[in-house]
């Protein structure tokens, strides 16, 4: 059971590092008008915020992976999953919070959503945890490791895609 959580941690953590830190090739020139320069400083700033609310949440499923290899029970479980959930519910209000370029709009509020999810989603497993029942545990742990190793991973790379090339202005 705990080695079914472990996953996770590396899950988000590939999708964080993902997400908002392509790097693009520089050119030579530097931008002219003072309007250029005060954008590009925004969406740098803004690029920033968003990459520190994906990195609370890497962070808060690395604490999940660390807290199961040391769990002893069921109910050290629970309380686990319920602070990833609880920390990832934060990084969404975090994210609901930053005012994105126009562009990137969209990306930041399809992040949002499958955040939302994502914290949504464990509570199945939080309840079979909290009521000591391995097996359900494991059932829906294992559906909700199906859908962050799949569905969710794709949506939070696509819209973190999406939030990068607004940013890049394509």
């Amino acid at each position: 059971m705990l080695r079914r959580l472990l996953p996770l941690a590396a899950v988000l953590a590939l999708v964080v590092a993902g997400c908002g830190d392509s790097k693009k090739s520089s050119s030579a020139t530097t931008p002219t008008t003072a309007t250029t320069s005060t954008t590009n400083a925004q969406f740098t700033g803004y690029k920033l915020q968003v990459q520190a609310v994906l990195g609370s949440v890497g962070a808060a499923g690395s604490a999940l992976g660390a807290s199961a290899r040391t769990s002893k029970s069921p109910a050290d479980l629970a309380r686990a999953l319920e602070a990833f959930k609880t920390s990832v519910e934060k990084a969404a209000d975090s994210l609901a919070k930053l005012s994105p370029p126009p562009a990137a709009a969209e990306g930041q509020s399809e992040l949002e959503q499958v955040l939302r999810q994502i914290a949504s989603g464990v509570q199945p497993s939080i309840e079979a945890a909290r009521a000591g029942d391995r097996v359900r545990f494991r059932q829906t742990f294992t559906a909700y490791q199906r859908k962050l190793d799949g569905e969710y991973r794709q949506r939070l790379t696509a819209a973190g895609s999406k939030i990068d090339r607004a940013l890049a202005g394509k």
